[in-house]
């Protein structure tokens, strides 16, 4: 049987797994991943000394001295609409000052502090407003003193007035900056005079001499940014995943929250075991880019969860970072794909392991179309708790059309997980071969893509499974024939009888076996989880014409397979039943 070392990865969008419990002592979490975010992350600079912070109204991001305010107009906003406010002058009376190149900037609790010697930019952060100030411990020469920050941003100025500047995007909302004050270490203020240089785009702040001959140091100019966006409800949050850590007893939820067209950011909420109790939320990603596709799995025996996700900008790039599961922790973000602008890569998923290993496997989609017919690469990456990152390198590569891959949630006892994803080789698209592959712990792929049995009419699509290692479960859906009316849920087991892994047992009508199931509705997205003895397998339900709006919406539903009908599906039941 051919081995080969996975060495470069890559990034693909596929439906995500949801690993569910079906133990009855942790029972799957009642959440809302779409709740809206109440509150202020920040997060740790990373090697470059980039940092961003998130709050409910906007986010901000620091860069080599520039802060970048992002006000949230909502996710149905075409694009950002950036303000890059960047301090380039010091003036006190008719003596130009000097400033030293900015510091990289300092994180203490909801305060950022950049060096500009002779004077510190601190940043405030609220929830809904961001408080910049510019502190001076000792006095700098006579006269009034003029601070000079560089403007860039596509907003239009709307209105000057009251000390205040108001910044414009029709239809979606506006940014106001302004209640600049001075204020003196004995609490003595003045209201700053703020004006916009429209020549060169400039914000001049004015502090009067008469203020400055009486003041008592250190010294704070205060002006204030907010955001008033004119729908507050629409950002869309999706592509929800989770895991759950048996060490800290929590789950991890993750989701893309679409704060515009082109800017996304990977949310992760952090509930109880029982799942009442939301613990945090925090940001795996919350830069300026357009984060997409995220997943998460767990290492039980080093108590981390790992969110990957990918990110598009000029070219697409997957990322991942590791998280610890007893607190807030974040460990750096990591790069599994690089990017380059001749490939693209399509969804993440990420399987983890709750037998004593600290390995994930990372799986997506890389497509070369410099090809008449676009190459496809199914490709995987490991990752070792610590930040061990094995390069990409291909599970199977083939000419014609391949679907996003999944992985198995956990590696299991048996250390091994099983990729699967849909592929076919003729035009147009319709994906129908379901394939797998098995992968090792060491990150080597143990047997090569195998196809599943075709069905004679039909199409299949949309594979997931679970496992421990050795045997698994595979769930899909299951389309009729042209004109294609009908889908439904179906599965069988993966076995290895002998020397390699294979289909053992009879497709089953998963979704016929749901109490009260609506036979002549849609059964379609399927997910599987296995806590070690049975197997749960969740899907969506949908009715109402196909070419109209559906009169009701898709409903999750779920089924744990621990005794399945006797017949001609008994031999599959006395594989998926636990012995004790």
């Amino acid at each position: 049987m051919a081995r080969h070392p996975l060495f470069p990865l890559v990034l693909l969008t596929a439906a995500c797994v949801l690993d569910l419990r079906a133990g009855a002592q942790e029972p799957a979490p009642n959440i809302d991943p779409s709740a809206r975010f109440e509150g202020l992350f920040v997060d740790r600079p990373n090697e470059a000394g980039e940092l961003w912070a998130r709050g409910t109204t906007y986010k901000l991001g620091f860069e080599k001295g520039r802060a970048t305010y992002v006000p949230l107009f909502g996710s149905r906003a075409p694009r950002s609409y950036p303000l890059e406010l960047e301090l380039r002058s010091l003036r006190c009376g008719e003596q130009s000052l000097s400033l030293a190149p900015p510091s990289a900037p300092q994180v203490e609790g909801a305060r950022i502090s950049i060096e500009r010697s002779p004077l510190v930019e601190t940043w405030d952060l609220e929830p809904e407003r961001a408080e910049q100030s510019f502190v001076l411990d000792a006095p700098l020469g006579t006269g009034a003193l003029e601070l000079r920050l560089a403007l860039r941003t596509d907003l239009r100025l709307r209105e000057q007035r009251d000390g205040e500047l108001v910044f414009e995007q029709p239809g979606l909302g506006v940014v106001r900056y302004g209640e600049a004050v001075a204020i003196d270490a004995r609490g003595a203020r003045a209201t700053l005079a703020l004006a916009l240089a429209l020549e060169g785009g400039e914000i001049a702040l004015h502090v009067p001499a008469e203020f400055l001959a009486n003041a008592s140091y250190p010294l704070v100019i205060d002006p204030v940014l907010r955001t008033f966006a004119i729908d507050t409800a629409a950002t869309d949050t999706t592509e929800p995943d989770a895991a759950y850590d048996a060490t800290s007893d929590v789950w991890l939820v993750v989701c893309r929250e679409r704060l515009s067209q082109t800017d996304s950011d990977i949310r992760c909420h952090r509930y109880s075991g029982n799942g009442t109790t939301r613990l945090d939320t925090v940001y795996a990603e919350s830069a300026s880019n357009f984060a997409h596709s995220p997943s998460v799995a767990s290492c039980a025996s080093a108590g981390r969860f790992l969110v990957v996700w990918s990110e598009s900008d000029a070219f697409d790039r997957v990322r991942c970072r590791e998280r610890h599961a007893s607190s807030t922790t974040q460990e750096s973000i990591e790069v599994i794909f690089p990017g380059d602008l001749t490939r693209s890569v399509g969804a993440t998923d990420v399987g983890g392991s709750s037998a004593g290993s600290d390995r994930f496997l990372i799986v997506f989609l890389l497509t070369d179309p410099s090809f008449a017919v676009p190459d496809i690469s199914v490709m995987g990456a490991g990752y070792t708790v610590g930040g061990t990152v094995l390069p990409p390198g291909p599970i199977s590569s083939a000419v014609g059309c391949t679907t996003p891959p999944r992985v198995s949630k956990d590696s299991g006892p048996h250390r091994r997980w099983i990729a699967t994803w849909n592929r076919n080789n003729t035009s147009p698209c319709g994906a129908d071969d379901i394939l797998f592959a098995i992968v090792s712990e060491n990150f080597q792929v143990v047997q090569n893509a195998t196809p599943l049995t075709a069905p004679l009419l039909g199409r299949d699509v949309r594979p997931a499974a679970a496992g421990d290692g050795e045997s698994f479960f595979l769930v899909w859906q299951r389309d009729d024939a042209v004109p294609r009316t009908q889908s439904d849920i179906v599965g069988t087991r993966i076995a290895r009888p002998r020397s390699s892994w294979i289909q053992s047992g009879p497709v089953i009508a998963l979704s016929q076996l749901e109490p009260g199931v609506n036979l002549a509705a849609d059964q379609t997205s399927p997910s599987i989880g296995f806590d070690g003895c049975r197997y749960v397998y969740a899907y969506s339900e949908s009715s109402g014409a196909r070419c109209a709006p559906p009169l009701r919406g898709d409903l999750p539903r779920h089924r744990l397979l621990d005794r399945l009908p006797r017949g001609p599906s008994r031999a599959v039941e006395r594989g998926l039943r636990c012995r004790t």
